[in-house]
């Protein structure tokens, strides 16, 4: 994986869309933040100084709304233990990736040049060999069951057309291919990770990757865990106006704070 990539591509329609309730300030700071961790690999730190640096917050009125900006555009990835926004770390790993392809095919010479060595080519007759057509719809049903089944229904569009790039092996089993894909969503949604839309887990192949596990309970809307990471910001000052009532609550079931926490909470 390169280091740096420094052309960030953006679906201006998609950000439009996504930030037309935003003021300007509030603007200004998404957009801090999305080039801060374009630059660091699509991962933004989870140093809660750091940020309000990079957004230039010195006064509580504008700390407050980085806060909001984070909870309402960013995740918290339990893993690299910092912040992330989805569509931009699907979007840095399609550049990365297609960064590779073109490096390593700058290593084997890039295109033919049209005055190079044609090793006697030239003598040669052209053999033109036909591409097969894709029969759409031999493999319908297998993606409707698939689809049907999938816990996770998101861009069914690109999804189908990934469906029919598939292999012919992987297409005949959808209900194994589905059962792979749950277990995946059900892994994320435990470690608190992001979750690849149906589409991009099929693009990419990840039914293939190692170490999926089997029959994972997909967890409560609150874990430990993920409150531990809030209580650290509470008590770091962050997010504090933010906290609801039932996270208040768990963390005091839990022992992660003190009543006397809780009631500064509110």
């Amino acid at each position: 994986m390169t280091d740096k990539i420094f052309s960030m591509p953006v679906r201006v329609n998609d950000f439009i869309a996504n930030t037309v309730h935003l003021k300007n300030e509030d603007l200004g700071i998404y957009w801090r933040l999305l080039c801060f961790a374009w630059e660091n690999k699509a991962q933004l730190t989870s140093n809660v100084e750091e940020i309000y640096e990079i957004c230039k917050a010195h006064d509580e009125r504008t700390k407050k709304k980085v806060d909001s900006i984070l909870v309402r555009f960013f995740t918290y990835n339990e893993i690299s233990k910092c912040f992330e926004q989805k569509a931009q770390v699907e979007e840095w790993c399609r550049v990365n990736n297609l960064h590779i392809v073109r490096s390593e095919n700058g290593k084997l010479g890039g295109r033919p040049k049209a005055n190079g060595n044609l090793n006697g080519s030239q003598d040669k007759a052209l053999i033109l060999t036909p591409i097969p057509r894709l029969n759409k719809n031999k493999y319908i049903d297998e993606f409707n069951n698939f689809w049907k089944n999938c816990v996770y229904k998101v861009s069914k569009g690109q999804a189908e057309k990934n469906w029919f790039k598939l292999p012919e092996e992987i297409k005949k089993n959808p209900n194994e291919l589905v059962k792979k894909y749950n277990t995946y969503v059900s892994d994320c949604k435990i470690k608190g990770s992001f979750i690849k839309h149906p589409s991009t887990w099929l693009s990419a192949a990840s039914y293939l990757d190692e170490g999926l596990q089997e029959n994972i309970p997909i967890r409560h809307e609150l874990s430990e865990m993920m409150m531990k990471t809030k209580v650290e910001m509470w008590e770091k000052g962050m997010m504090k106006h933010l906290a609801k009532h039932e996270e208040i609550q768990f963390a005091l079931k839990h022992k992660l704070i003190t009543p006397e926490f809780a009631k500064e909470l509110g």
